[in-house]
């Protein structure tokens, strides 16, 4: 799997029932990701691809990324702390990911 130059936009409903948009970009071992819409907030780290083709996050936390479907404008993630959760092939609940920012901006008006 390549994950290097890739970027997506992830789009959070907090408790406030405000959309978010997080950009998640991912470099040769590291990512970074700023909110850009909804906020302020960032956080980088690095990444590596395991043995079972998922993506692993290691930041402030270690985070496991799961592809589950796609179509032409976004993808679905099961995105989990808990590496257990990995055999599912649930996306993450009300979370969403695009492949471009005007598709995440459209989704949130």
């Amino acid at each position: 799997m390549i994950v290097s130059s890739i970027s997506f936009f992830n789009i959070v409903s907090k408790l406030d029932n405000e959309y978010k948009i997080v950009e998640y970009d991912f470099y040769k071992t590291t990512f970074d990701a700023n909110m850009i819409q909804g906020g302020k907030s960032s956080t980088n780290g690095t990444y590596s691809i395991t043995d079972n083709g998922y993506i692993k996050l290691i930041s402030d936390t270690v985070t496991f990324i799961k592809a589950i479907k796609k179509d032409d404008d976004k993808f679905w993630l099961l995105w989990t702390i808990n590496k257990d959760d990995l055999d599912k092939n649930e996306p993450t609940k009300d979370t969403y990911f695009f492949k471009e920012k005007e598709k995440a901006e459209e989704f949130i008006k």
